[in-house]
């Protein structure tokens, strides 16, 4: 099959500026209208095809490089490539016109679709289908954006179903995070898109484990508690007016999961309540069928007895209530103290961080300040060997000054302008004379070199010094730091300890109150 360069194809053809919808397919022969063929590059007006390629089909090869050109596209088909990433999209000049990227079965590792959403506003549809592909940046994804994707899913516009990659577990997890920490409007779109995902209908709400505990408590309950609001209820009610009431004998036999029940479902607090008010609620009518009913009976003593049972019957139903309720309570304190206790751990995590910086920080100067002490030994012993040799110098050069003048002042004497007979003499006295005036301007300047590097010596010494006072203040500094750091460390275990305590007693208050419950159980039971 023969092959091209997939940019060399793109550059090949016409009107890119005019072009709405790029056909770069590889699964089907290209019918092209208006523009190059892809294989022998022959112009193709009017046609659906090339004559002279129409049995062949090129492969396209290669990367998609520039698309600069193509400053009014609506649409790419770029199915069945290798494309591996979709950076050749930046290179579009006008991306909001882009509505639809076909992308199926190439080699895509990994798609961001906020970045997507975020360049390419106005896109629609999206296929993915059949890539290795993974979700990432989930997290940056506007509420807007999030709802335009679980549409787009919803409404098959948009296609991430594939067996290679990790998409939809990517967007299942995320979806569940919303679930658990997104506002109302995330957790409405996060509840519709894992029902896409996992192929179940639509709903409003999740689907929550069921729950024993309402019927547990509520079955026991609403008999006991009804029959005894009818005996002291004043109205009657007639015969047809009688509510069946059915308790399912293995919701009364799950009794030994009470206590884990309540430990595990924190978040139906709301539902259990809500669900032992309706059972109540709904079979007060039959108790006061059962008044009636008793009310019939002309043996008294079978009715005191009744009576007394259900009286019996009654407190107990009285404890669970109340020991149920108990249990919520402390419930939501332990839901109080553990999340001060988290609260404490993050900053108690934070301040050790501190801690840490803070010592490696004293470290470091340390470090700097003994390097700083060494350099101003190394300052000192070289600036008093600088100065011994300084003076022992100045004082050879001072010395010879000295001989020089003598030895100027000497000649001086000896020019004598009337004499003839010294002229020559005079002549070389002359020329010694500038030599020796040379050379004392050259040991001049040697000196005032000299006198210059030893007041660099001076202020390089001063200012060591002042760095070394300056390390000293920070280094102090450092420390008081480190003290106040280990005091709020004290205060925070303290307080961390405090609540340990409290959490402790909570939990012993909560097995205290189950270890009731069961036994009002066993004695319902019974």
């Amino acid at each position: 099959m023969p092959s091209r360069n997939i940019q060399e194809y793109i550059n090949g053809l016409i009107n890119k500026s005019t072009t709405f919808y790029l056909d770069l397919n590889n699964g089907s022969l290209q019918k092209a209208e208006h523009y190059n063929c892809r294989n022998c590059n022959q112009r193709l007006q009017g046609k659906l095809c090339c004559a002279n390629c129409s049995q062949k089909e090129v492969k396209l090869t290669g990367e998609i490089t520039d698309l600069k050109e193509f400053s009014n596209l609506r649409g790419i088909n770029a199915s069945n490539n290798k494309f591996e990433n979709l950076n050749f999209l930046d290179t579009l000049p006008n991306k909001d016109k882009l509505k639809s990227l076909n992308l199926f079965g190439n080699q895509l590792k990994e798609i961001d679709f906020a970045e997507l959403f975020t360049n390419f506003s106005n896109l629609e549809k999206i296929n993915l289908e059949n890539n290795p592909l993974s979700a990432k940046n989930l997290d940056n994804l506007t509420s807007e954006q999030f709802a335009k994707l679980v549409k787009g899913i919803k409404d098959k516009k948009i296609r991430v179903n594939s067996f290679k990659g990790t998409v939809l577990m990517d967007l299942l997890d995320y979806a569940q995070k919303l679930v658990k920490s997104g506002d109302s409007s995330q957790q409405q779109q996060a509840y519709q898109l894992q029902a896409i995902l996992q192929n179940n209908p639509i709903k409003n709400e999740p689907q929550l484990n069921n729950s024993k505990l309402p019927w547990v408590i509520g079955g026991v309950a609403a008999i006991s508690l009804a029959v005894i609001v009818g005996y002291f209820n004043d109205e009657w009610i007639d015969e047809e007016d009688r509510i069946e009431f059915i308790v399912a004998d293995e919701n009364i036999k799950t009794t030994s999961t009470v206590e884990e029940t309540i430990l595990t479902e924190e978040e139906k607090t709301g539902q259990s309540k809500t669900s032992f008010r309706k059972i109540v609620g709904r079979n007060l009518g039959f108790v006061q069928h059962k008044k009636y009913e008793l009310k019939k009976e002309e043996n008294e003593e079978l009715n005191l007895k009744l009576l007394a049972s259900h009286i019996k019957e009654m407190d107990l139903v009285t404890d669970i209530v109340k020991y149920y309720n108990l249990a919520e309570e402390n419930k939501e304190k332990l839901k109080t103290i553990r999340q001060a206790h988290d609260a404490l751990a993050t900053e108690n995590s934070q301040v050790k961080a501190q801690l840490t910086e803070g010592k490696n920080l004293i470290n470091s100067q340390a470090t700097e300040t003994n390097d700083l002490k060494g350099q101003i030994v190394n300052l000192r012993e070289e600036n008093d060997v600088s100065q011994e040799q300084l003076t022992t110098e100045l004082g050879k050069k001072d010395q010879r000054i000295k001989d020089l003048q003598a030895q100027i002042a000497q000649l001086e004497r000896k020019r004598s302008p009337d004499s003839t007979k010294n002229e020559a003499e005079a002549q070389t006295n002359s020329g010694d004379l500038r030599v020796l005036q040379t050379e004392l301007k050259r040991y001049k300047e040697s000196y005032e070199n000299l006198t210059k590097t030893n007041k660099n010596l001076n202020s390089l010494h001063e200012e060591a010094k002042k760095k070394k006072q300056e390390e000293e203040i920070k280094h102090n500094e450092t420390q008081n730091e480190n003290l106040l750091l280990k005091a709020e460390i004290h205060n925070l275990k303290t307080e961390l300890a405090k609540l340990a305590n409290q959490l402790k007693n909570s939990a012993n208050n909560e097995t205290e109150t189950f270890k009731l419950l069961k036994e009002f159980e066993a004695e319902l039971d019974h």
